[in-house]
């Protein structure tokens, strides 16, 4: 193919991209296809010498996200082609996709949404839910950004710090998943609807949280032929146009119960691809970037 140019859109704290991204660039050089580092909000004038944009670091779009919206907006009104497509990236970005999920079959822990500016007390929604324990987090937020554990013994000590959070957010009250404790929370990484490759992310001792800046651990896994089946399952309750070709990547996040995935999350927008837990996957990802913009 010619060389082509292809954006990958990042946020300011990594404007020359994320590790994951750079371990990908000689893939995509082997390929004629040029990398290069699009910091989002700083609007660029020059968009028009990318053959496509692909949404990649962008990790602060949680606190930026009517900014990010709108961004998206106008690369879809400017024509140029982004990857994951914009309506992706909108459906993807408030977890109140969870519940869409569900309502197609999808298993995901029961969860309560909490609207930005409601009164509700913690401790009542804790008592109205049923759970013995939970987790509080914003409906749209990542690595782990303002979330917590809680139970309802220890609601009242928490009720200032939920209020402040659901003064500005809409927010999630989930049920906690002790398996996570124990078994940590699987990640299937897939490209262009192909699975490529999978890896377990364990908590440390003492915490829930299974990201890295919270002691958390990955470990390469190969989960049976049922898990990437019901994975495949899962995005295929994903919302798209009819005749849309697949994802060009996307990563299901769950607990595994049985041969069930219970979904904690879907990352369809600008999720780490554990590049280095499989030495294919550089490949694999860039093969999917370099037929995409083939087939544009």
């Amino acid at each position: 193919m010619k060389r082509a140019t292809v954006a990958f859109a990042t946020c300011s704290a990594y404007r020359d991209l994320a590790k994951d991204d750079l371990r990908a660039r000689a893939a995509f050089e082997a390929r004629n296809i040029e990398i290069a580092p699009l910091v989002w909000d700083e609007h660029p004038t020059d968009i028009d010498r990318f053959d496509a944009i692909v949404l990649r670091s962008c990790w602060d779009y949680h606190e930026k996200t009517p900014a990010f919206i709108e961004w998206l907006g106008e690369l879809e009104r400017h024509g140029v082609p982004l990857y994951n497509p914009p309506g992706i990236a909108r459906w993807n970005l408030d977890k109140r996709y969870l519940d869409e999920l569900a309502d197609k079959g999808i298993r995901a822990p029961r969860t309560k949404w909490i609207d930005a500016g409601s009164t509700v007390s913690l401790g009542a929604v804790l008592e109205r839910a049923g759970f013995s324990e939970a987790v509080v987090k914003p409906a749209i937020g990542m690595n782990g950004f303002d979330t917590w554990r809680v139970v309802p013994e220890t609601a009242a000590e928490n009720e200032e710090r939920f209020a402040e959070l659901v003064r500005s957010r809409t927010v999630m009250v989930q049920e906690f998943l002790p398996k996570i404790l124990d078994e940590g929370e699987l990640s299937l990484v897939f490209f262009g609807g192909r699975f490529s490759h999978a890896v377990r992310k364990r908590p440390s001792g003492g915490e829930f949280r299974i990201q890295e800046e919270y002691g958390g651990t990955r470990s390469t896994i190969v989960p049976s032929e049922s898990l990437v089946r019901e994975a495949e399952r899962i995005l295929g309750a994903v919302p798209s146009a009819e005749g849309a070709p697949p994802l060009l990547y996307a990563r299901v996040d769950g607990i595994v119960d049985g041969s069930a995935i219970v979904v904690m999350e879907l990352e369809l927008i600008d999720p780490t691809l554990f590049l280095a837990y499989d030495d294919s996957a550089v490949h694999r990802f860039a093969d999917a970037v370099a037929s995409a913009i083939g087939s544009h």
